[in-house]
């Protein structure tokens, strides 16, 4: 009966959370998906485009105005902070996680993918649909696992969370890249006003409040934490929300919740002999 209560309640709550989102998407999607003025953050990045030197990144840190790892700022400086040039790379970049979404869970669901971060506003470039790549990439390639991480750490340090998931071997592989971008930053003159940009904005006060990202989190959260190493992606995602609540600090913890969601639709179908599930219509939705 227990059995029967969860699945009842999970794919009530899908139901549930799949109208609302595309409901409040018909209102706000466009908008989300493209801006036509600059946000925030990109007129920041043009900024610092326009002065790439080591001094004014220097400086950025200092005033602890950014806190940007030179890698996502030499990214947008290979593209001059274009606002349609960066946009179109995001897009490349959640088109390739929708993909390697599909290879994780060989479910056709995967490619609605894209709705969620249109809903969280973060259709801009951004470091975490960059780490969310490199995450995925280590879940699929567990063998190289260590390897991922790392390249997502040097975009988003709030990467080296999921560590604590990794092998011996593979956190050795981890700390390689780790100590290779350390020097780099050494070299560069930048590690210790970047790591003290890390440490003051940890201690910020907390801001922001997005009330119905906090509410389809929920939802999510019901479907998709039945699959146990979801569940623990999902929870190290959530840390880095203490400090933030920005549309696309939501992206990771959204994204594991979703992939673990699909697991759970695949396990349930599976196991369940009350239709005939080798069916067209069900080969073309779930395998």
């Amino acid at each position: 009966m227990s059995g029967i209560f969860r699945k009842v309640m999970i794919y009530g709550v899908a139901l549930f959370f799949f109208g609302s989102l595309f409901w409040i998407l018909s209102g706000i999607g466009y908008n989300n998906a493209y801006h036509k003025e600059a946000m925030p953050d990109e007129l920041l990045y043009k900024d610092i485009s326009n002065n790439f030197t080591l001094d004014h990144i220097r400086d950025l840190y200092n005033d602890h105005n950014e806190m940007k790892p030179i890698t996502f700022l030499t990214l947008e400086k290979i593209f001059n902070s274009d606002i349609f040039l960066t946009r179109i790379l995001n897009l490349i970049f959640v088109l390739i996680n929708t993909f390697l979404i599909y290879k994780l869970t060989k479910n056709k669901l995967s490619f609605i993918y894209p709705i969620f971060p249109i809903f969280l506003n973060s259709m801009w470039l951004t470091v975490e649909t960059i780490e969310m790549m490199f995450l995925l990439l280590g879940l699929l390639y567990k063998e190289r696992q260590g390897i991922f991480i790392g390249l997502a750490m040097i975009f988003r340090p709030y990467a080296i969370l999921y560590s604590v998931l990794l092998s011996k071997k593979q956190i050795l592989n981890l700390i390689i890249i780790g100590i290779l971008f350390s020097v780099l930053l050494l070299i560069l003159g930048l590690f210790f006003p970047y790591l003290f940009e890390l440490i003051s904005y940890t201690k910020k006060p907390y801001d922001e409040y997005d009330f119905l990202a906090i509410v389809m989190l929920i939802m999510l959260f019901i479907m998709g934490s039945n699959n146990k190493e979801m569940l623990k992606y999902s929870i190290l995602a959530l840390i880095p929300l203490t400090m933030r609540l920005y549309g696309h600090y939501f992206i990771s913890a959204y994204t594991f919740l979703f992939i673990g969601f699909l697991l759970t639709i695949n396990k349930d179908f599976k196991n369940i002999k009350l239709f005939n599930f080798n069916s067209k219509f069900f080969k073309i939705f779930f395998h």
